[in-house]
């Protein structure tokens, strides 16, 4: 063999190797989609192929160029190119059930439904906007907005994104229809309808909401062995990653380049308008101030005279601020987060509108705060009061009560009050009262915190077991009242203990306090039991030891009736036994009373005013509302009464 053709048959193996090295850089991203079919509602020519029903010709699907809502502003607000959105506009005399139905789509493999939709989350309750699909030969839900509203815990209108899997409907040729069906509801605008595609090609921009992540895909060929990764407008703004993770704070079109290369060089693709990030309205959200405690009758209680500080916690980006604080020294304030004092005693509502250029969202506390005087407190989120449950741990009895385990008593920890106080009282909310043992003495003190745990008993109350109180239509309240008020300036613990759990050939103990809902790991967690040690032969040797429970992360529905300072004055005395008395039989709410009342309020637990009515009935029917909690404010001779009821 000669070395030329030695040589040729080397060449000709190296060569190819040699051309598959050769670097080409491309990418794509997992929210890249391809649009095949848009309708934004900009014109009655773009609209002419959907199709109209009405009931109600006055108060029917049409276009607009921008809501009635105060606050909402046109959707060329997140759409620049947007001129016009659908609407249907409320009517509270008569019925509405207005349907207008897309034509004919065929859907791909991968396909979604994106819109965007303006509505209000509790007036959903009375006209509701749904989203339906068809094949021809079935309809199908695919959005119900009180469904989400219940759900997500949605109130104030503002523009909101949907997205909707069609993967079900693949290669079928399907009709949507916005349905909008009730009487005396809220107004609804839709925009943006869109039928789009997974596009992995590279060539589909990744669409996204302010806040989003974009997760980008590496689609290079020659196998590269670097990667360089330029995002104008993310975070982080570069990367050397392979398939990076980026977030996009501000609404924009950003470009997005990438170079790789290895040793044979490198190549690099850049895209122009590759991420397009939209504006959202943001959404409100009170951080009360950390110097009061939470209570099951105001939103939060606070001292007097006392620094208190109010966080923003709103979602969303916001640039502006709006604080309405009745009752403090600052009652208007445009900072992010205010601090201000109350100086006077009193039962005070507070507002936060937060806005952007995408729109404003409110939220409204009505008679949510109380400054000064007496108030029960417990460490229940808000949110967390419609799922107050036992913990039941089957055959082995409650976590909080009744158990077979060896625990001997439970505590709920409270933390260091921002000014001294006193307690006289604890309520303690039951979910099971049942006893085989109607003479146990069931024991709640009040305890110094030591290391962390309960140490010195500073008070302590006896209550029979069949003297615990339980009810079927509300939560009601067992009372465990010291002999003297106890004052407290540190951490202190509220223990209960003496829970029996004997059995008889019929029946046995049952005893259970209410919990908040389990807390996700890490979550708040303020509950202790006491566990009897056991020897080697697993036998009790007398001795107990508190410790904190770190599996399960919640809260019992323990509440020391707390006064700042002094207990002398109390705004909280329309809560005593000889009050008048709210109640619910049959699906009427009742209030037990032979004193002129002057005018009843209905809240959700959020705040928001459900009902309102200046010369009310001592009955009204609720037998169309909502299960959950509620928070009734009636005036009776002149003084507020508040308590709270259960559906």
């Amino acid at each position: 063999m000669t070395k030329n053709y030695l040589f040729i048959i080397v060449f000709l193996i190296w060569l190819p190797n040699l051309q598959a090295q050769i670097v080409k850089a491309n990418f794509t991203a997992k929210e890249s989609t391809k649009e095949i079919y848009r309708q934004g509602f900009d014109s009655q020519e773009e609209l002419k192929d959907w199709k109209l029903q009405t009931t109600n010709s006055s108060y029917t699907w049409h276009l607009v160029t921008k809501p009635n809502i105060n606050g909402i502003p046109p959707f060329s607000a997140i759409n620049a190119d947007s001129k016009n959105s659908l609407a249907v506009w409320y009517d509270d005399k008569a019925e509405q059930n207005e349907i207008i139905t897309s034509p004919e789509i065929l859907i791909p493999e991968g396909g979604k439904c994106s819109f965007y939709a303006c509505f209000d989350g509790v007036f959903v309750l009375y006209a509701n906007l749904t989203l339906t699909v068809t094949d021809g030969s079935e309809e199908k839900e695919l959005f119900n907005a009180h469904s989400w509203a219940q759900e997500s815990g949605h109130e104030r209108p503002k523009w909101l994104p949907f997205n909707l899997d069609l993967a079900e409907f693949a290669n079928k040729k399907v009709k949507f229809s916005f349905h909008y069906e009730g009487k005396g509801g809220d107004d609804v605008l839709i925009d943006d309808f869109i039928i789009s595609q997974e596009d992995h090609t590279g060539e589909s921009p990744a669409i996204i909401n302010e806040g989003s992540q974009v997760h980008f895909t590496d689609l290079s060929t020659g196998t590269p062995t670097s990667y360089i990764w330029t995002f104008e407008g993310g975070e982080p703004s570069t990367s050397t990653e392979q398939n990076p993770v980026v977030t996009y704070q501000k609404a924009g079109t950003y470009p997005v380049k990438l170079v790789v290369s290895n040793s044979v060089g490198n190549d690099e693709c850049e895209r122009v308008g590759f991420v397009v990030v939209k504006s959202i309205a943001p959404t409100a959200i009170i951080g009360f101030p950390e110097e009061g405690y939470l209570s099951p009758w105001v939103a939060c209680y606070l001292p007097l005279d006392t620094e208190v500080h109010f966080t923003d916690r709103s979602k969303g980006k916001p640039s502006t601020w709006n604080w309405q604080l009745q009752g403090s020294n600052k009652e208007t304030c445009n900072d992010q987060n205010p601090i201000v004092s109350y100086p006077s005693k009193g039962l005070y509502s507070l507002s936060l509108t937060v806005g952007n250029t995408a729109g404003t969202h409110s939220v409204v506390y009505e008679h949510a705060l109380q400054a000064g005087g007496e108030q029960y407190i417990w460490n229940v989120e808000m949110d967390e009061t419609e799922n107050l449950a036992p913990i039941d741990l089957a055959f082995y009895g409650y976590y909080g009560g009744t158990n077979w385990l060896d625990i001997t008593a439970f505590a709920e920890r409270f933390d260091k009050p921002a000014v001294k106080g006193l307690i006289s009282e604890v309520a303690i909310y039951f979910a099971s009262v049942k006893t085989v043992t109607p003479d146990a003495l069931i024991t709640v003190s009040i305890a110094r915190e030591e290391n962390g745990l309960p140490g010195e008993t500073l008070a302590s109350v006896q209550v029979r077991a069949d003297e615990l109180k339980y009810s079927d239509d509300t939560f009601e309240a067992t009372y465990f009242r010291f002999a003297e008020a106890v004052e407290v300036d540190e951490a202190f613990f509220i223990t209960i203990s003496g829970f029996p759990n004997n059995s008889t050939d019929e029946d046995t103990d049952a005893i259970a306090m209410f919990c908040s809902p389990r807390r996700e790991n890490g979550g708040k967690s303020t509950v202790y039991h006491q566990l009897a040690i056991l020897d080697d032969n697993f036998q009790p040797t007398g001795e107990l030891e508190w410790t904190k429970n770190n599996d399960e992360f919640l809260s019992f529905a323990v509440c020391p009736l707390f006064a700042f300072k002094d207990k002398s004055s109390s705004i909280h005395t329309e809560q005593s036994e000889t009050a008048p008395l709210i109640y619910i039989s049959d699906e009427i709410l009742c209030i037990n009373t032979s004193k002129d009342i002057q005018s009843i309020s209905i809240y959700t637990t959020t705040g928001q005013k459900i009902y309102t009515n200046g010369h009310p009935l001592s009955s009204l029917s609720i037998k169309d509302w909502e299960k959950g909690i509620y928070i009734v404010v009636a005036v009776i001779d002149g003084k507020k009464v508040v308590q709270k009821i259960k559906l």
